[in-house]
């Protein structure tokens, strides 16, 4: 519990420093306050669908757990769990340039990628 507190304290320290917008501010279980990104709208994917795409295509470098492990973690508590779902979209979709994350767009539909999103957001 402890280092959920902590890690909270730190994502919101990290926040703060990156700018507030999109945020909104919760309490903490220890009384501190964390800020986190605001989801910009609802992905609106199958999460069952979901979870077959990221098994077949995501696991390898995200991990079964969303734990992370050659790609970022995806689980609760991670950097990306505290970026919008329109944020994560254009990732998913496009990748991100000097990284291993590829981008899915001209492999995955649209809503396939939407139900990966979907999936992820479940697992938070």
């Amino acid at each position: 519990m402890k280092r959920l507190v902590a890690l909270v304290a730190v994502l919101a320290l990290v926040l703060a420093a990156c700018g507030g917008g999109g945020t909104s501010t919760t309490e903490a279980p220890s009384g501190t306050t964390a800020t986190t990104a605001a989801p910009s709208g609802n992905a609106g994917g199958d999460v069952t669908a979901g979870k077959t795409v990221y098994d077949q295509n995501c696991v390898s470098c995200h991990g079964a757990d969303l734990s992370g492990g050659v790609g970022k973690a995806l689980n609760a508590g991670s950097q990306a769990a505290g970026k919008s779902d329109d944020q994560l979209l254009k990732i998913i979709t496009d990748g991100v340039s000097g990284t291993a994350m590829p981008g899915w767009g001209n492999s995955l539909s649209e809503d396939q990628i939407k139900d990966v999103l979907a999936y992820i957001r479940s697992q938070e």
